[in-house]
């Protein structure tokens, strides 16, 4: 089941569809290891910098209509564990940017590691 009536769920697969279109939109340029981390990089910071407006202007919103609580709430919770927010911009800047660059590069990394392997074990299966 869901506890967030799917808002979290379809605020992760729009990022993870915006990562990936990025990032495979880049690599098909030129399929290189070198150019695959590049790819990666750039749609992590891409992605990154989507989540502020996305969280902004939709999810953040539809959370508070969903649990009832005001924009001002939501802040002051945020507030809370980073004293560095104080607003709707700095919570998205010291708290939103940074937990989804972190994210979409700590996804860069595994994905670095294991593509090789998988890549040729998902060819085989298709085949």
């Amino acid at each position: 089941g869901t506890t967030t009536a799917f808002v979290g769920e379809a605020s992760n697969l729009f990022g993870s569809c915006c990562f990936i279109l990025i990032a495979s939109l880049i690599y098909q340029k030129n399929k290189t290891k070198k150019n695959a981390l590049i790819a990666m990089l750039v749609a992590a910071l891409a992605t990154s910098v989507m989540y502020i407006f996305m969280n902004a202007y939709v999810t953040f919103p539809m959370y508070g209509n969903l649990y009832g609580m005001s924009m001002e709430k939501i802040i002051a919770a945020g507030a809370k564990v980073n004293p560095l927010v104080h607003d709707m911009v700095t919570m998205m800047i010291f708290a939103v940017l940074p937990f989804n660059l972190t994210k979409y590069l700590i996804c860069s990394a595994v994905t670095a590691v294991v593509y090789k392997k998988s890549s040729t074990a998902l060819k085989a299966i298709i085949k």
